[in-house]
């Protein structure tokens, strides 16, 4: 479950990272307009799915685009286009040559994947909605964001979201022989390879 700590409403970025500075290593805190929302402990099975997603990426993209790297439990900096917002992503992609690697955060955010876990879908404060509705919407307006990838936890079933031309687009995925594919990085996949060594790998 996410805990709120309604008293500190209102933090800026700077605010946020001092906040965090007083909380133990093991807690992860998001900043949702101001408000941090303690991230529940994930389960396994999920930990594993992000695991084997980061390993897919870095195998496409060392044949790709070696500098990019697979980063879990990374911080995206949403600030520039919506203050006060800091989210942690189970996966994100980034540019290793174009961030600064000793800081915790980056806004340069090529790809973010969440796995998807109950706490996700609850709504969260001030009328924004569910946790990963807008997660997934404001990832979309990182500059520089070409894709979002979120990953049901429970199912074998995701949504991909690729930027184009004209906008984005969404195309649901399911089943374990459907074809995960997203071309900025070069994954090409089945979409059981996300689910090897959890139960559901072995329901099918």
């Amino acid at each position: 479950m996410s805990a709120r700590l309604s008293e500190a409403d209102g933090l800026s970025r700077e605010g946020f990272l001092a906040f965090l500075e007083d909380r133990p290593d093991e807690e992860r805190w998001e900043l949702f307009d101001g408000v941090p929302l303690m991230q529940a402990s994930p389960r396994l099975d999920h930990q594993i799915i992000a695991f084997n997603l980061a390993k897919l990426i870095d195998a496409a993209t060392a044949e790709t685009d070696p500098s990019w790297a697979a980063v879990p439990q990374g911080m995206v900096d949403l600030t520039g286009v919506f203050p006060g917002n800091m989210y942690i992503p189970d996966v994100m992609v980034l540019d290793s040559h174009g961030v600064d690697l000793t800081s915790s955060y980056t806004a340069k955010c090529i790809v973010a994947a969440e796995v998807v876990s109950p706490s996700d879908r609850r709504r969260i404060g001030r009328g924004l909605g569910r946790k990963i509705e807008v997660k997934t919407e404001r990832y979309r307006a990182l500059p520089g964001c070409e894709a979002v990838l979120v990953v049901e936890q429970d199912r074998m079933e995701a949504v991909l979201h690729l930027r184009a031309e004209d906008g984005w687009r969404a195309e649901r995925i399911e089943g374990p022989d459907a074809e995960l594919s997203i071309p900025v990085l070069g994954l090409v996949c089945q979409l059981r390879e996300l689910y090897l060594r959890t139960p559901l790998a072995r329901t099918t």
